[in-house]
């Protein structure tokens, strides 16, 4: 049988929505107000001020000499008035008590069957998601679906990444690590704008029919296939 994916020899897959199956919204308010308990000196107007600049800053990061966390460490220290190395410890603290607590917003969406399908094809696998969580939360996320971080020869965090997705660049370093041609290479992901973006270096792409986002993004970027997990490991067993 002939499959769409002939030739694909890496697939990169996004995390939140994709592999791990959750309602991102509804995470994104427990999450934010797991953590606010940890700041409690500043306001809540304050302290989410503070937070939301710092993320948007960190999306914006482009730096290759230093990682997506500096780019939201160190503003939100400046804004907060509390030393860097005192904010890590906070932060590792809650991503070792509170953090595990939203464990069951989300759910795996067949991520051992598709990682498992695609490397007993002989494909190498990626975890692509976004690098705004330090390794200790992503290893989290990732165990949520079922998964570990040795199942992928790569995943991305805030502490080995040094520019978020949409950024070309993203998805350029992450060809080279690979070293496959970016035309043999899949980004499968919920989002149509972050996931899709991978086109532009002429990686091939796949829109999960589910939680999909970004709407408003939609006809930015071709998109090569669009379908379930379950269509997705279908594909890969026919290679």
């Amino acid at each position: 049988m002939i499959s769409k994916l002939d030739g694909i020899q890496a697939i990169m897959f996004d995390l939140d929505g994709t592999l791990l199956d959750m309602d991102e919204k509804l995470f994104s308010e427990k999450y934010t107000g797991l953590i606010y308990s940890y700041f409690q000196e500043l306001s809540k107007e304050d302290f989410f001020n503070a937070f939301w600049k710092a993320l948007e800053n960190m999306m914006r990061h482009d730096d290759p000499n230093s990682f997506t966390l500096d780019g939201f460490m160190y503003p939100f220290s400046d804004m907060t008035d509390i030393a860097p190395d005192e904010l890590l410890t906070r932060f590792i603290e809650f991503y070792t008590n509170e953090f595990p607590k939203l464990k069951d917003l989300g759910k795996s969406n067949l991520a051992t069957e598709v990682i498992n399908a695609a490397k007993n094809k002989n494909i190498k696998v990626l975890l692509a998601t976004n690098p705004v969580f330090p390794s200790i939360a992503t290893e989290q996320r990732c165990s949520w679906a079922g998964l570990k971080f040795d199942q992928f020869i790569h995943v991305t965090h805030a502490e080995n990444t040094t520019v978020c997705k949409p950024n070309p660049r993203y998805y350029l370093e992450l060809i080279e690590m690979l070293d496959v041609s970016a035309e043999n290479v899949l980004m499968v992901g919920n989002h149509y704008l972050f996931d899709m973006a991978a086109k532009a270096v002429g990686i091939k792409t796949w829109l999960i029919d589910k939680n999909i986002d970004g709407f408003e993004y939609k006809d930015k970027f071709t998109i090569d296939f669009q379908g379930s997990i379950k269509q997705l490991i279908d594909e890969i067993n026919k290679l």
